[in-house]
């Protein structure tokens, strides 16, 4: 059985070996803990007991706000982390930079101490950084996004369609004109038709030629471009945690970012597992999980406490109002 170094020093070795085989990914890791090692790597506002949300994802969000009036001026991004928080359902994954952090999480459940759990880790360099601050804005932009508003005509779905694919054309066309096009896409996250659905595809095309102008679009070769920047929206988008409140802090929290929106009548753009090669995983047996809990809380001080893991409010209480 393994002690808590143990365990670090196989992490550690994990992350030489990838970094041996790329430089510039030295010190760029994050980290994830999960109780159950059966379980994927996906948001809670995807997984499967709370999916009939996504489509009232901007009630929850509007509601959020409502009940505290303080995130009103401030970005959706501050919103999301604040309603990760608290253990709502929103398109955010908690990463932490330090590892000792995920394997608390790796540990902790004690619904699942009979199980083995998974430390997770990935780099945060793809795409570049300045892609991922316009691409974590436009996802917080489709997080926000109603078809279903009263401004709309919710017979014609084309509509609601075009709407959208003129806001993901900006976005892109923001992209190339201040970074250029994504680089160092991710390919475990399979093609783009099993993420975007082709008519919504076609949409975004038209919506860019209408935008770019059909003769520029074709010299400039925009339309693959585009497709690449979709593609780079369902990369694993990595950003810092806006320090919102004290447990973001104390966890050196991390947010993975996810796109996708689907609606029972309305197919765009799907959510995505994300799935790690076994040099990206390391197991948590569960005979060991007790003895790392106790090396962690006394020779680290890492417990719920320190974690700030008390607070929280009623989730049940509060998905009853949307």
């Amino acid at each position: 059985m393994r002690s808590l170094i143990n365990v670090l020093d196989e992490i550690n070795q994990k992350n030489l070996k990838i970094v041996n085989s790329d430089q510039t990914l030295m010190n760029k890791f994050v980290f994830r803990g999960q109780s159950n090692a059966e379980w994927n790597v996906n948001a809670k506002l995807f997984r499967a007991d709370y999916k009939h949300l996504l489509g009232k994802e901007h009630i929850l969000i509007q509601e959020y706000i409502k009940k505290f009036p303080e995130f009103e001026t401030q970005p959706t991004i501050n919103v999301l982390a604040d309603m990760q928080h608290f253990g709502l359902p929103t398109r955010l994954i908690d990463w932490s930079t330090n590892p000792l952090v995920a394997l608390y999480f790796a540990c902790s459940d004690p619904e699942y101490l009979d199980r083995d759990g998974k430390v997770f880790f990935c780099n945060y360099s793809r795409p570049e950084v300045s892609h991922c601050k316009i691409i974590s804005e436009l996802i917080c932009e489709v997080s926000q996004f109603d078809f279903n508003s009263p401004h709309f005509d919710k017979n014609n779905l084309e509509i609601q369609k075009t709407a959208f694919a003129y806001l993901v054309s900006s976005y892109f066309i923001k992209t190339i004109t201040l970074y250029g096009a994504p680089q160092n896409l991710e390919q475990s996250i399979g093609s783009l038709d099993d993420l975007i659905h082709n008519d919504f595809m076609n949409v975004c095309i038209d919506a860019l030629k209408h935008i770019y102008g059909e003769n520029e679009t074709r010299k400039d070769n925009m339309t693959d471009k585009l497709k690449n920047f979709l593609k780079a929206t369902f990369n694993p988008i990595i950003i810092n945690a806006p320090r919102v409140n004290q447990r973001i802090i104390s966890q050196n929290g991390m947010f993975q970012i996810c796109n996708g929106k689907e609606y029972s009548n309305l197919k765009i753009m799907k959510a995505c597992n994300y799935n790690f090669p076994e040099s990206c995983v390391v197991i948590i047996y569960k005979q060991e999980k007790i003895e790392i809990l106790e090396e962690l809380n006394n020779r680290f001080d890492i417990n719920a406490n320190s974690l700030h893991l008390a607070e929280n409010i009623n989730i049940a209480e509060f998905l009853q109002k949307i």
